[in-house]
């Protein structure tokens, strides 16, 4: 899986999209007057644009400014403006909101526990993660809290303890939400079918009762890119295309097809796809990406022009989002051998904040283009440890097992990556083969 979920955040569209629904619920407990009513309909029905509310509920705070409901409901506005818009702004909004409830209202739990999920979303994981072990400790059935404090821990590397809160969480509750955690601990863990077995549950339940546009989407797409990843190009196209039509906003799905198209050698449909996409989304992966599909037909220059599109676009995300968008940034250079020091400082960076597997894989990555293969060798066992099946992780296992001389150990690694996904990547799939082929010729 490429970049924000595209580096595996998802982590960020995913912890939007699945608390979000947890958030509004917890919330309908407030203060229930018509002007609250109202406008708490606005956020969980979308009936207007995310901007109109936040207006609607500004104006009903200039006549309640203590209104600690309202103010809740206003950084709740302000998560959905992130999430809907790519607006990393109003993740600080959102965070400042919160923390302007708190400070009137100390001992308020549900302001808490909102903190924690938009501290989760700028990657403030460790900080988080305390917030929202403060509230579970006071009150225990807090489901948003133990959800959050299972995700950080995801986030941070402690699997062991994600499982556990996990588990704790499926006894507190169930249903799309709780499958979609517990499918991303097992692909973590190399079961992908696992994985897909839960996410095609959780999509049941979805659809059983009644659908919701944005969610059934998500789930389409999360099981396009299990398919993908597992080489599965022709289910990842049905379920991309099934989230397409579900919801023609999906970002990732559009992106998600245009990666199936691109690796079934059907360049100009995913130019065109990608066109489309940077057009009506304007994110600098889809740049990137495009950049790749001319790279792959020998088009440097072109190549070239997509890439430094993609590098201007991430420094203007990165002035309100730099957190968020190290590893990001450090994938995109590493992978296209771009300003190698950069990536490893940005590696590092990331680093810091969040110790998962793919953390590890990508301070490998960035250690290995700077020539660094022992301290690689070091971080790239880490980003293994769990048995994760991503091709492109066995892929840098290979490369810098090779660089070290460990020839039969750089020959599992490619041949292991080529198993999982002969197509994993339209700039390093073909490497591999080459280097398999060098270490184990026919």
């Amino acid at each position: 899986m490429d970049f924000r979920t595209f580096s595996r955040l998802t982590t960020l569209v995913f912890i939007l999209c699945e608390t979000g629904g947890m958030l509004l619920a917890q919330d309908r407990q407030d203060e229930a007057t018509p002007a609250n009513n109202a406008a708490r309909r606005l956020n969980e029905d979308g009936l207007i644009p995310v901007d109109g509310a936040i207006a609607s509920v500004q104006k009903r705070l200039s006549t309640a400014p203590e209104s600690a409901s309202l103010q809740r409901l206003l950084g709740q506005l302000y998560m959905r403006r992130a999430k809907e818009q790519g607006d990393h702004l109003a993740y600080q909004k959102a965070e400042q909101t919160f923390r302007k409830v708190l400070k009137n209202y100390p001992k308020d739990s549900k302001a808490s526990t909102y903190l924690a999920t938009a501290l989760q979303a700028q990657h403030q994981f460790k900080e988080a993660l305390k917030i929202a072990s403060d509230v579970a400790k006071e009150s225990p059935k807090n489901t948003l809290a133990q959800a959050t404090i299972g995700d950080c821990q995801l986030e941070l590397g402690r699997y062991d303890a994600a499982e556990e809160s996990f588990a704790t969480l499926a006894k507190m509750t169930n249903g799309p939400s709780v499958q979609a955690r517990l499918a991303r601990l097992a692909e973590l863990k190399g079961d992908t079918e696992q994985a897909t077995e839960l996410l095609t549950e959780a999509l049941r339940d979805v659809q059983d009762a009644g659908g919701l546009g944005s969610l059934e989407s998500w789930f389409e797409w999360r099981l396009g890119s299990i398919a993908f990843d597992t080489g599965r190009l022709k289910r990842a196209s049905r379920h991309f295309r099934n989230a397409i039509a579900i919801d023609s906003s999906n970002a990732q799905a559009v992106v998600g097809l245009a990666k199936v198209q691109a690796a079934q050698g059907q360049h100009g449909e995913a130019i065109a796809a990608y066109f489309g996409a940077i057009e009506d989304f304007g994110e600098p992966p889809m740049m990137a990406a495009l950049g790749d599909v001319y790279r792959r037909l020998g088009d440097e220059e072109e190549a070239m022009h997509w890439y430094e599109q993609a590098e201007e676009a991430m420094a203007e995300e990165a002035v309100h989002a730099a957190a968020a968008h190290y590893r990001e940034v450090a994938m995109f250079y590493a992978d296209r051998d771009l300003k190698p020091q950069r990536a490893l400082e940005l590696a590092k960076k990331d680093f810091a904040l969040r110790q998962d597997v793919y953390g590890h894989d990508m301070l490998a990555w960035t250690l290995y283009r700077n020539g660094k293969f022992e301290e690689a060798a070091k971080s790239i066992e880490q980003a293994l440890r769990l048995g994760t099946r991503d091709a492109k992780m066995f892929f840098h296992a290979g490369m810098i097992y090779n660089a070290l001389g460990q020839s039969k150990r750089a020959q599992k690694a490619f041949e292991t990556a080529i198993e999982i996904n002969p197509h994993f990547s339209l700039l390093h799939s073909e490497t591999a083969k080459e280097e398999l082929a060098k270490l184990a010729p026919h």
